[in-house]
């Protein structure tokens, strides 16, 4: 979700259905590094990671990202065992659904 002063947030959930626990190590989107929540992000398997909202247990923000609303961006996510994960995803504006994404909470 974009951030009025060009930052983005990221929205969604991971659910690691393997076997072993695996961690996820870093986020990139078009080349922008994204800030994490905490240095690596364990996931335990079965247990999600939510990115945002009520039930968020987990943080990503890509400063500086500067995507336009309603593009598509390459998202790359690394995991420890799992490797590379290549996804396209689209920008969304801070509004309707995601009017509160990135609005510190008090």
């Amino acid at each position: 979700v974009a951030q009025p002063e060009g930052s983005a947030v990221l929205v969604g959930s991971i659910v690691n259905r393997s076997s072993k626990d695996d961690v996820l190590l870093g986020i990139i989107a078009n080349g922008i590094t994204a800030t994490l929540s905490q240095q690596e992000l364990s996931l335990t398997t079965n247990v999600p990671l939510f990115f945002s909202g009520d039930s968020a247990n987990a943080s990503a923000v890509f400063p500086g990202l500067n995507a336009a609303i309603g593009t598509h961006i390459k998202l790359q996510m690394f995991f420890g065992i799992g490797g590379e994960l290549n996804l396209d995803v689209i920008v969304r504006e801070r509004a309707a659904e995601y009017a509160l994404v990135g609005v510190p909470t008090i």
